[in-house]
């Protein structure tokens, strides 16, 4: 379908959603949750879609939203939720930084399996400046994956992070000169979906949930992943290759 607010392609097994307003940094709008939802939903039943890499397109991944929107009252409270629940119920999502990241522009990155950056690229979680709270589970998330230290310094400022801080604190995995992101974030997508993608969506569930699950809870969710896991055709299939000498064909 054609899309007004992002961009679609597909390499291999790995479906690449760029977010596509060069001309206002990328700034997220009504429009843009609606595609980037939808998007979303779709590869999240496609069998032939193992991975999803997400990025924008020019000098900046994304401004954060829209004032425009803002402006004329299309703002709709429920869209970090939404947003949320999609990344949540999707394939693995690799996020390849290319540039400016802002508000949520950041916070939509957060709850996503896994963020590499150009070594250029900048970030704020800019909400304190324009007096407000950072949204999207990001003041559960954010803490879960930098340490509560640096999320309350990058939240209460609302400073700029460089690309080489966001590597220190593990706010990012990897950096790459520019013109070598977006191939490193297929590379790694690639080879998630690679893997059994079922069982791929299971462990992610399970790595998300513990930061929110007492460890008694998350036992009794792994306990039930794993029951699961092992009713798939997958685990069956590495099963027999582990008894054939050979190496696992999933995903068919």
């Amino acid at each position: 379908m054609p899309y007004e607010a992002i961009h679609t392609d597909i390499q291999g097994r790995v479906g690449i959603l760029t977010l596509n307003r060069p001309e206002k940094l990328n700034a997220w709008n009504a429009a843009m949750t609606e595609e980037a939802i939808a998007c979303l939903d779709a590869w999240a039943g496609d069998p032939a879609i193992g991975a999803i890499v997400l990025t924008g397109t020019g000098r900046a991944f994304c401004a954060g939203a829209d004032f425009a929107d803002l402006r004329e009252g299309v703002d709709d409270d429920a869209t970090p939720t939404r947003w949320v629940e999609a990344v949540r119920r999707t394939k693995p999502i690799v996020v390849a930084l290319n540039g400016f990241a802002v508000g949520m522009g950041l916070s939509v990155t957060l709850p996503c399996a896994v963020r590499l950056a150009a070594a250029n690229a900048r970030m704020s979680m800019r909400f304190v400046r324009v007096g407000l709270v950072p949204e999207g589970a990001s003041t559960t998330l954010l803490p879960a994956i930098v340490g509560l230290g640096w999320a309350n310094e990058i939240c209460l400022t609302g400073r700029f992070v460089s690309a080489d801080e966001a590597l220190a604190m593990g706010l990012v995995n990897r950096l790459y000169p520019p013109d070598e992101l977006l191939p490193a974030a297929v590379a790694l997508a690639t080879e998630i979906a690679d893997g059994p993608t079922r069982v791929a969506m299971l462990i992610e569930r399970a790595l998300q949930d513990h930061r929110t699950l007492p460890w008694d809870r998350a036992i009794e969710r792994e306990t039930a992943a794993i029951a699961e896991a092992r009713r798939g055709p997958d685990y069956e299939e590495a099963v027999i290759a582990f008894t054939e000498g050979r190496q696992p064909r999933f995903n068919r």
